[in-house]
């Protein structure tokens, strides 16, 4: 790469940070912009001479903004780039809190909590049958999952984790050669927030549990309503912005 296409490569950037336009009318700028560059470049141009000849970035991108108002991006763009971080980092918390309770996988729900079920109680998906007598040998056979529900941290993990390729589905939508992309997170995102929805209807303190469960299950339900509420908008989302680039 030549000094001059550096320097070319910088100066879009530069502009492209300045403009205040939608993705896609954005990247057409740009390359209308590059193109006029390359025809200056091709006279004998230097690109010194064709940036005093363009104007600074700031004063591109200004322009653009004052002749393109209507296209200028939408006062609601940080609330996707939000929910990408909130759900992020919301995520990173329950992987590790899950870790260190040991319920992220079967095994480590039985190895922790084995103690604490038999010497406070078991739970609903636990039975112990004692064989034997007072003067005998007894025997204690436990019948199903003592300790903690591994179920439970994967399927918020879930819900997050569709929050968050929605979020990032709405943040690519509209991109040149990233509509492909924001869609295939649109479709990941509606899959998993269904998937969490399953896993929760079918752990133990499930749909079927609803009255033993309470206003715990109450929440989980209304975020899994929420959490594929907001998949559906992105996928639709995303589907309008390729059909509108494709006008």
């Amino acid at each position: 790469m030549t000094r001059e296409e550096k320097q070319m490569r910088q100066y879009l950037r530069q502009i492209g940070r300045q403009l205040e336009v939608t993705g896609a009318l954005r990247e057409r700028i740009l390359s209308d912009l590059e193109n006029d560059i390359r025809a200056g470049l091709e006279q004998g141009e230097t690109m010194e001479k064709i940036r005093d000849r363009m104007g600074t970035p700031e004063e591109i991108g200004k322009r653009f903004s004052e002749e393109l108002g209507t296209d200028r991006k939408p006062s609601w763009i940080w609330l996707p780039r939000a929910g990408l971080l909130l759900s992020a980092a919301a995520l990173v918390i329950i992987v590790l809190w899950s870790l260190l309770a040991g319920q992220l996988l079967p095994g480590m729900a039985g190895a922790n909590g084995d103690s604490a079920a038999i010497i406070g109680g078991t739970d609903s998906a636990t039975s112990i049958s004692v064989i034997g007598g007072a003067d005998g040998p007894t025997s204690i056979y436990l019948a199903g999952r003592i300790g903690g529900n591994w179920t439970e941290p994967w399927k918020v993990i879930l819900l997050l984790l569709a929050v968050f390729l929605a979020c990032g589905a709405v943040c690519l939508a509209g991109q040149k050669r990233r509509n492909a992309a924001a869609l295939i997170l649109a479709v990941l995102a509606v899959a998993t927030a269904l998937g969490g929805g399953i896993l929760g209807w079918l752990s133990p303190d499930g749909i079927g549990l609803y009255l033993a469960g309470g206003v715990q299950n109450l929440w989980f339900w209304a975020g899994a309503a929420g959490a594929l509420l907001v998949a559906l908008g992105a996928l639709v989302f995303v589907i309008a912005k390729m059909m509108s680039r494709k006008k």
